[in-house]
């Protein structure tokens, strides 16, 4: 029987023992990046981490600046699209697809960071030359709408390395 409590005592205490010192690695480790690592350094720096969240109304979004990275207006029968939407100074992905603008929303040119533009299946005929301020817009998806083909040539001088569907 004194075996017994010692064996068990022993497992208990080295159980302890063993979480304990996970615990203080887990806490006291920090991140090294092996020799020739490309290392993301939001990662390494003392910042809280970027977090990106996804929205599917502007004023949701509005109200949440920071983290909205994606809004997602799609099929909301949407005719325009409010000035305020500019205000989103990190958004990343705009869907307005399934809506009803018959104009390009000119507020979309004042997000510089749109990398993802979708208006597709809407009435749009034509662009604002200052739509190429888009700078970094590798997406945009334009199907489904009343595009004629010499706008189409102008979108495709716009942005020649950006992945255009018409």
């Amino acid at each position: 029987m004194d075996r017994q409590k010692i064996f068990i005592i022993s497992v208990v205490v080295l159980s302890a023992a063993l979480i304990l010192g996970s615990l203080i690695y887990t806490k006291t480790s920090t991140f090294k990046p092996k020799p020739n690592q490309q290392v993301n350094q939001s990662v390494l720096s003392s910042s809280p981490p970027v977090v990106c969240k996804r929205f599917t109304s502007l004023d949701e979004a509005l109200k949440n600046v920071e983290i909205a990275c994606v809004l997602d207006l799609s099929n909301q029968n949407l005719a325009t699209v409010s000035t305020d939407i500019k205000k989103l100074t990190k958004l990343n992905e705009l869907s307005l697809k399934n809506n009803k603008l018959t104009e390009f929303p000119s507020a979309i040119t004042g997000i510089p960071t749109l990398v993802t533009l979708d208006l597709s299946n809407n009435q749009i005929r034509q662009f604002p030359q200052d739509f190429g301020k888009l700078i970094k817009l590798q997406s945009l998806t334009l199907t489904g709408n009343n595009i004629s083909e010499s706008e189409k040539t102008k979108l495709k001088q716009l942005f020649p390395n950006t992945g255009i569907t018409f």
